[in-house]
């Protein structure tokens, strides 16, 4: 706390003043790349975990990024991360960029979910690389986003087959990066949803037009088709734990601005298979050069308002790879981790001996020796 008795010049104000000033401790001189990780998620190709894996990820996820916050307003810190699809060098990955302190647990969340898993820390490809074009452009829904996207339950193959397959067209100069980055929605969205469904469930067909007929107008209020699956799907969005949610695209790449433009839509266009003509879908914004202000997106900044999107959404949008994903240069694990057999002889304490070794070596390579002789002589009298 600091004292301030000559630093206010106000008639009204006597006394000595006391004000509290924030202070930093050093750890929060550290660079945003210092202060997060970036972790690389590899499953096999055996993996049979599908978007409902996903979906459970993000619901265990969502109470770790809500943290109670005494200060100013009282108001409580929502913390943000981010699911990433980059294609880098002709190779498709899975990635989650976390704040260093949560990587554990994240880690832990999605172990649970993805038992086969491998997760290993890597540098970030945000930093690195240099590239003659850079191109990024958001996606964001274009109705209200109390209304719900389509989401895996309503496909007969998997969403992220055509995602990746846009991503496997790109040449080994050529690199996109899809950022999805989420945090928990703020406590006052869910009265929003429900005003919405409210809104929606007081408006009648011609109200007007039953008054001047001399209809009983108390019979009910009728709703057409479209209303009623409106009000039907905002209910069923609401009911699951939500995330506000920033979608990204970036492309990089060494050629011209009209290629880069057509790489960039190809897999904005992947996204048009959420889209639903009642419901919800996903527009594209405007597409901005990059080259000179990638800070935001390479520290994975979310500071504008984001699109609401619950953990089924979610799931849709990004999950592992799993046996009916086909798509090729995507990055599967080359083994699947197993615990050790129970019955396992554990040597404890014990140094390596030459003089015990080496005569057990001898003998093995001598009794070598004379299976080899056997099998040419052996050979020699079939001859």
């Amino acid at each position: 706390f600091f004292q301030a008795e000559d630093g206010i010049r106000d008639s009204s104000v006597t006394g000595v003043q006391t004000c509290a000033l924030p202070i930093y401790s050093m750890s929060q001189t550290k660079t945003v790349q210092e202060r997060s990780a970036l972790l690389l998620l590899k499953v096999p190709r055996t993996n049979d975990k599908k978007e409902l894996a996903a979906e459970q990820m993000f619901a265990s996820i969502h109470g770790l990024l809500t943290k109670e916050k005494k200060g100013f307003f009282g108001k409580a810190f929502r913390e943000h991360i981010s699911f990433e699809i980059a294609a880098l060098d002709k190779q498709i990955g899975f990635y989650i960029w976390v704040p260093e302190y949560l990587k554990s647990y994240v880690e832990e969340q999605v172990y649970a979910q993805y038992p086969s898993v491998q997760i290993s820390e890597v540098d970030d490809y945000m930093y690195s690389g240099q590239f003659a074009t850079q191109i990024a452009c958001d996606l964001k829904l274009h109705a209200t986003d109390v209304l719900p996207i389509m989401t895996f339950p309503n496909f007969e193959v998997d969403p992220l087959a055509a995602i990746t397959a846009s991503l496997a067209k790109l040449n080994e100069d050529e690199r996109s990066v899809i950022q999805v980055l989420i945090r928990p929605v703020p406590t006052g969205w869910y009265a929003k949803s429900q005003k919405y469904i409210e809104g929606m469930q007081s408006q009648s067909l011609g109200l007007t037009k039953l008054l001047l007929s001399g209809t009983d107008a108390s019979s009910g209020v009728k709703l057409s088709p479209q209303q009623q699956a409106r009000i039907k799907g905002a209910e069923d969005k609401a009911q699951k734990l939500m995330y506000e949610t920033k979608i990204r695209i970036i492309y990089q790449g060494n050629t011209d601005a009209q290629h880069a433009k057509m790489r960039l839509q190809a897999i904005v266009a992947a996204f048009k298979q959420f889209n639903s003509t009642n419901l919800n879908g996903f527009t594209s914004g405007a597409v901005a050069n990059i080259a000179n202000h990638r800070k935001s997106y390479d520290e994975r900044s979310f500071v504008s308002r984001g699109s609401m999107l619950n953990i089924e959404e979610l799931a849709s949008l990004f999950h592992l790879p799993h046996t009916n994903v086909e798509t090729p240069f995507i990055l599967w694990a080359s083994a699947r981790t197993a615990e050790p057999p129970a019955n396992l002889p554990i040597i404890e304490n014990q140094a390596y001996d030459p003089e015990v070794v080496s005569p057990r070596s001898e003998e093995h390579t001598s009794e070598l020796q004379s299976h080899l002789n056997l099998v040419c002589r052996l050979l020699l009298e079939k001859k």
